[in-house]
């Protein structure tokens, strides 16, 4: 657990440090066009995404229950050529959409070229899941968590170079950063990957289990089908506002955004990295009251120590407008930290363990409603009220979702 928080404050540090030095060498509003830019990777990669490390945990898991290191094998093997095939896939749609993108949400064309080259810090990202979702079955937690404060040291420590070595840093400067941490952290994963791969599977026969590959394909479809609804509504946030406002607000909101939410998603991240094997494992084998009772456990504690957080927060708004440059009134800035609130709170942690140990269609049914709110309630109130709308919407749309998921536990067998 504690090199978990260490890995992830190195995550949050790097996060803070990179905004500051974003907003304060470059502005605001070039902090939103990135923003937009991540915003729609995320969505493009939720198209067409398999959630190949999520399907890898809950198979491997299964099979080294049984012993069957032939099926493991199998497994890897198709993860693999999902990953490569998919991430090929993302580069393709980047290419094909980038001007799109630059002139509908950005509103310049000139920031086209910077659209398409982020695709490969996607593309590396996301071929790194087979060996994450290995390594997180083997519950190597401390390799990963090395990894990630590797990565995350060598992109601050990258950014804070570009700032001494060039006169004036651009956009495409801090993407070319990003691409080469996103190069050495998929180095890293699949290194180690290698290493168990030769030790325990490369003597083994990699043999055809027709039910294994009808499973994990129906087990794909779910999860693919839950990603394709998720790109409705996973930073559609961003998207909305830099379509009816402008980079400069989408780079206001995302500052405080990750101000109230991200040192929360710090705090139940290694909850969901840690207990995902155990859950599966507790549902496997039908000890349903333990299975409840963990995730309710985790989730008080986790909603008490986020509320403390954001009181703490209220108190320190105009520090915060000061260090960042946000020109906001203090009222202003506390308000949009309130309604950021039933959003920001990581009282859904579980959401995606649960659906994929228990059920991968409960996904489906959350992100469909999730979209069809967003796509309706979001939208119209961001119009009507820009901003402030926008935080309504997302708050009431978390709430509606997250009691869906919470009656499922609730009438869980046992």
């Amino acid at each position: 657990m504690l090199i978990t928080y260490m890995a992830n404050a190195f995550t949050l540090i790097s996060g803070f440090g990179s905004m500051y030095i974003i907003t304060n060498y470059t502005s605001v509003e070039v902090y939103g066009i990135l923003a937009i830019i991540a915003a729609t990777s995320g969505i493009l990669t939720n198209l067409v995404s398999a959630r190949t490390s999520e399907a890898i945990v809950r198979f491997v898991k299964e099979e080294m229950i049984k012993g069957n290191k032939e099926n493991i094998k199998l497994i890897l093997f198709i993860g693999f050529f999902i990953d490569i095939f998919i991430g090929l896939i993302i580069l393709g749609l980047f290419y094909l959409l980038a001007n799109f993108i630059a002139t509908t949400f950005i509103k310049d064309a000139s920031y086209t070229y910077e659209v398409w080259i982020y695709s490969f810090i996607t593309f590396f990202t996301y071929i790194k899941g087979v060996p994450y979702g290995l390594m997180q079955t083997k519950e190597k937690f401390m390799i990963i968590n090395s990894f990630t404060i590797v990565e995350n040291f060598l992109k601050i420590v990258l950014l804070v170079f570009i700032v001494f070595y060039l006169k004036e840093i651009k956009l495409i400067d801090i993407i070319y950063v990003q691409i080469l941490v996103s190069i050495v952290s998929f180095i890293m994963f699949l290194s180690y990957f290698i290493k168990i791969y030769k030790k325990e599977y490369l003597e083994i026969p990699l043999r055809k289990d027709t039910e294994l590959i009808k499973r994990y394909w129906s087990f794909n479809i779910k999860t693919f089908t839950s990603s394709f609804l998720k790109a409705g509504n996973q930073k559609l946030d961003t998207l909305i506002l830099g379509y009816f406002i402008d980079p400069k607000t989408v780079g206001i909101y995302e500052i405080i955004k990750k101000i109230v939410a991200t040192p929360l998603g710090f705090l139940a991240s290694p909850f969901n990295l840690l207990y995902y094997s155990k859950l599966v494992e507790l549902y496997t084998n039908k000890k349903y009251d333990e299975f409840k009772g963990l995730i309710y456990n985790i989730t008080l504690k986790i909603t008490l120590i986020s509320i403390v957080y954001l009181a703490f927060l209220l108190m320190l708004s105009s520090y915060l407008i000061d260090i960042f440059d946000l020109l906001l009134k203090v009222d202003i800035l506390r308000l949009y930290i309130i309604l950021l609130a039933p959003y920001a709170i990581p009282y859904f942690w579980w959401g995606r363990v649960f659906s994929n140990a228990v059920d991968p269609m409960y996904s489906i049914y959350t992100n469909a409603l999730y979209m069809f709110l967003y796509f309706t309630l979001v939208i119209m109130l961001t119009y009507q009220f820009e901003l402030i709308g926008l935080l309504i919407g997302i708050g009431l749309s978390k709430i509606i979702t997250s009691n869906y998921l919470f009656k499922k536990l609730k009438y869980i067998k046992g």
